[in-house]
């Protein structure tokens, strides 16, 4: 989402290549990260979920709030076509927070992209498998360019 809102606001110029790795936020509205409305319920689901990951201690708990609530006004759609440098898109295809079919869609929207999908992976692919994360990357940026 950082790299999407540096886009909309910057344009791409000063950039060569941009990879994009799970975590969109979804394509049709907001991701189905969280379903708590308010703060308090937010910061527990959050918690919970750190701890299912083996995240806990490494996460600030404000930190995924402001970011979740930023996300929930973000829409990623206005910006794709405004893409033009090659763009890796890196995906588990077994996310169930921001489905693998968002990114397909983010896909075809950038005309110089490509999707990786990864195998075996949800939505915490550099947990999950970081070592497939990096070979994507450094494999698909030498294809690109």
């Amino acid at each position: 989402m950082v790299a999407l809102e540096y886009v909309k606001r910057y344009g791409t110029d000063d950039i060569r290549s941009l990879v994009l790795c799970s975590g969109l936020s979804k394509v049709a509205g907001v991701a189905n990260i969280f379903q708590s409305m308010n703060d308090e319920g937010l910061l527990m689901e959050i918690s919970e979920r750190s701890e299912k990951a083996g995240l806990k201690g490494s996460t600030d708990p404000l930190a995924v709030l402001n970011c979740w609530k930023s996300m929930l006004h973000f829409d990623c759609r206005e910006v794709l076509y405004k893409i033009d440098i090659p763009t890796l898109i890196v995906h588990g295809i077994e996310d169930l927070d921001c489905p693998f079919s968002d990114a397909m869609l983010v896909s075809q929207r950038i005309p110089c992209s490509e999707l990786v999908a990864l195998d075996g992976c949800g939505h915490l692919i550099l947990s999950e498998r970081p070592g497939a994360v990096g070979l994507a990357i450094s494999e698909g940026m030498k294809r690109l360019g």
